[in-house]
């Protein structure tokens, strides 16, 4: 089992992870949301993301709106659940080890890659996790609590049949436990399993598997994931969870920072 901690060999790893939290500033906004030190290209991402949203982009929720969990029989943005599984491993597979969100510590590099409706937040390694980071009022978040992900063509690794690859990844379908908080309150993840269609994902150099760049398939997926509606704008927590059956087990608290759009002044008295 690949976890989200990347075992760089290809024996039993777990692949869990967790949501990030981003604290960038974004030009337009009220100025208690302005942080010019934070990440330069997390601050541009969401930036251009307010400053031009797409016909297909979510709404900004209201002030007090709860956190909703999308059930995993729903289409989020045009995709399934499955879908939106696979495109997060394109994602996570995609960027470099010396700035992949799933290695970071901090949160600086929450903004790489992100594109479209859906911002993915990323895991670690096992154990308690911190992150920062700002994120757009406009985007809806998927994230793992936790997953594992198979597949043939790892150099060394045997050639397995679909059975074989979805069997390995069973465990993080039904961990342990598994849990979800968002600002306090706990949202039911457990019901959440996706076991993923048939895929494929392509690496670069200096790649989280340590493989050579190319394009690997068939690959599987199988864990628990969750689809967030939009939050409203100001600060948020995210904690989740999970143990697996097989020793693997973290905790991750993501301090968001939901930021908005400063609406333009039309009255007279405006600066």
């Amino acid at each position: 089992m690949r976890s989200f901690a990347l075992s760089l060999t290809k024996s039993f790893a777990v692949f869990v992870t967790v949501a990030i939290f981003v604290t960038v500033a974004v030009a337009g906004l009220a100025p208690a949301a302005l942080d010019m030190g934070k990440d330069t290209q997390a601050f541009m991402a969401v930036s251009e993301d307010l400053a031009n949203p797409t016909d297909t982009a979510p709404k900004c929720a209201a002030p007090g709106t709860p956190p909703r969990l999308r059930p995993v029989p729903s289409v989020a943005y045009g995709r399934s659940y499955d879908e939106w599984s696979q495109d997060w491993w394109r994602w996570a597979y995609s960027i470099p080890t010396g700035i992949n969100p799933i290695l970071d510590e901090t949160g600086d590099s929450c903004a790489y890659g992100q594109d479209g409706p859906v911002w993915f937040l990323a895991g670690n390694i096992g154990g308690p996790t911190t992150r920062s980071c700002s994120i757009g009022c406009n985007k809806a978040i998927f994230l793992p609590i936790i997953n594992c992900e198979w597949e043939n063509g790892w150099a060394g690794a045997p050639v397995l049949s679909i059975p074989d690859l979805r069997a390995i990844c069973a465990y993080a379908g039904t961990p342990t436990t598994a849990t979800l908080e968002v600002d306090g309150r706990a949202l039911d993840v457990l019901k959440n399993r996706v076991a993923s269609g048939i895929f494929d994902y392509s690496m670069g150099p200096d790649n989280l598997g340590g493989q050579l760049p190319g394009v690997y398939f068939p690959a599987i997926s199988d864990g628990i994931w969750a689809m967030l509606d939009p939050l409203p704008p100001g600060p948020h927590t995210v904690h989740f969870t999970a143990t697996t059956s097989v020793g693997f087990a973290l905790d991750v608290t993501y301090l968001l920072d939901v930021v908005g759009l400063e609406l333009p002044c039309t009255s007279p008295s405006c600066p």
